[in-house]
């Protein structure tokens, strides 16, 4: 039998046309009630940061939870689509994409990302093996932070530290 035929790329306009990416309701995560001791109330604790790191490299992905797992809320993504549908239903504070991945490359996610009003102003982080200046011109275009692999991992750390303090959802 033959084997099944590949997935197709989709068009950007498909990407942002697609309802049912706009229409996934968010993940409620249940926050602990306040603390009452004697006469004061101690204050809810604050959410640590969410980050999407999306790349097809296992290593990598590896790599970025040793790095951000104790201090964020840490998500994976191996392809663009699994990006998009993580994208609307946990809303990260920052996404890492890598350009070249599966199914929806980097950039498409990105646009289809901008079109999302509720999420237009994610902090974004391009974590990418090609040096291309048209890439970077397209990262600068969608307010993306354009970064060359291999990177030092506390460059990372630092660019990750500065869009959360951007971030308009923290």
């Amino acid at each position: 039998s033959a084997p099944p035929p590949a997935p197709k790329k989709l068009s950007m306009e498909e990407i942002a046309s697609r309802k049912t990416w706009v229409e996934i309701k968010p993940v409620k995560v249940p926050q602990p009630a306040p603390v009452q001791t004697k006469d004061k109330v101690e204050p809810k604790p604050t959410r640590r940061p969410r980050i999407l790191v999306v790349d097809d490299d296992p290593d990598l992905l590896h790599v970025m939870q040793l790095i951000f797992s104790k201090n964020y809320e840490f998500l994976t993504s191996f392809n663009g689509m699994d990006a998009l549908r993580k994208i609307t239903a946990y809303e990260p504070d920052v996404l890492i994409l890598d350009i070249i991945i599966p199914k929806v490359n980097g950039i498409q996610v990105c646009a289809a990302v901008r079109k999302l009003e509720r999420l237009a102003g994610l902090p974004i982080i391009f974590l990418t093996g090609k040096d291309d200046p048209k890439l970077r011109e397209m990262a600068e275009q969608y307010n993306a932070l354009y970064l060359m692999k291999p990177v030092n991992p506390q460059v990372v750390i630092q660019k990750v530290k500065e869009q959360c303090m951007l971030s308009p959802y923290l």
